[in-house]
């Protein structure tokens, strides 16, 4: 039997009868990400998710000699909001059916079988499809991205990560006073780079696990940094990140964690983010009760079809405090 060519009627069937298991996979593919940078994944948010932070201050203790003096009453903390805005971003694209011919797909994982025979039809990858390309957007955009209605590219959805630290250096939450914060000289030596690191880098980040997040650039050069005075270059990842975590005086575990999706700096520039895992947080709107991809034929030709796709979006940073967090940037 000649197999049907996929039609306008049978997408849009599919993105009916298949609505709750794809209205799932922008979580499920967002948390493929989040999982192996060590960021946290919020699902469900309507506007704003906040975060309190209770500060408590420090340098408190006096010494007693029998009587206290009225006055000098302290606060014992702040409480620090830290804000996870999502914002809406959306995607369309454009295919011709006549591209595709109608199969049946078996899926061995069970997450995605769309029935009780774990098959489901060739529609329904082609729907998964198209989320993933949105959602590969999204991702690209978790550290460069920078709202701006004006910005029509990926990055201009919502802001990412970097943006946020920007913003916290500028009103000075991280400075080199508060302890989350250093620089390195542009084009510094390996071996310079890690007396930097070892002489400022906060001794409460280093007693547990931590995260460095980088673009593949400076992943290398920190892999530089771990090798210095090592006989063996070619040293497996897992102990480059065991001789960097030693030489950082990091008692639990270090994950050297460059990533594409990271923006590799120009000549000179870049930065690296060490936090403890978990310190990053992805967020995703509420979901709403309509399909989570919408097809829809608006051409003269009605073998072209449009996927229309929108969400929710935003990126926060939990706490900045020189316990969890440490900017490092490259600057003069």
């Amino acid at each position: 039997m000649k197999p049907e060519l996929i039609s306008l009627e049978s997408l849009q069937r599919a993105a009916r009868e298949y609505s709750e298991m794809l209205n799932e996979l922008p979580g499920y593919e967002l948390g493929k990400v989040c999982e192996a940078l060590g960021l946290n994944l919020i699902e469900d948010i309507e506007g704003e998710h906040v975060l309190l932070n209770a500060r408590r201050k420090d340098g408190l203790l006096r010494p007693y000699v029998g009587e206290v003096e009225a006055g000098g009453d302290e606060k014992l903390m702040e409480v620090v909001p830290s804000v996870l805005k999502v914002r809406t971003g959306y995607m369309q694209l454009t295919d011709n059916v006549a591209n595709y011919k109608q199969q049946r797909i078996t899926v061995k994982a069970g997450r995605h079988a769309g029935s009780g025979d774990g098959k489901h039809p060739y529609e329904v990858e082609i729907l998964r499809a198209a989320i993933a390309t949105m959602q590969g957007d999204v991702a690209r955009a978790l550290f460069p991205g920078k709202y701006d209605p004006a910005d029509l590219s990926p990055t201009g959805v919502f802001d990412g990560f970097l943006t946020i630290l920007q913003g916290l250096v500028d009103a000075k939450e991280i400075a080199q006073d508060r302890g989350n914060y250093l620089t390195i000289a542009p084009g510094a030596a390996a071996k310079t780079a890690l007396e930097v690191l070892q002489k400022r880098l906060g001794g409460m980040l280093t007693d547990g696990d931590v995260d460095v997040l980088c673009d593949r650039e400076r992943a290398q050069f920190l892999r530089e940094v771990a090798l210095l005075g090592a006989a063996d270059k070619a040293a497996t990842h897992e102990e480059v990140e065991a001789r960097l975590a030693a030489l950082l005086g990091v008692r639990g575990r270090l994950r050297l964690l460059g990533t594409p999706l990271y923006p590799a700096p120009p000549s000179g520039k870049g930065g690296i983010i060490l936090c403890r895992p978990g310190t990053l947080t992805v967020g995703l709107g509420k979901r709403r009760d309509v399909e989570a991809v919408r097809v829809r034929s608006p051409y003269n030709d009605p073998n072209v079809v449009q996927f229309w796709m929108q969400a929710d979006v935003g990126t926060r940073v939990d706490q900045w405090g020189g316990e969890v967090l440490t900017l490092v940037e490259f600057k003069a």
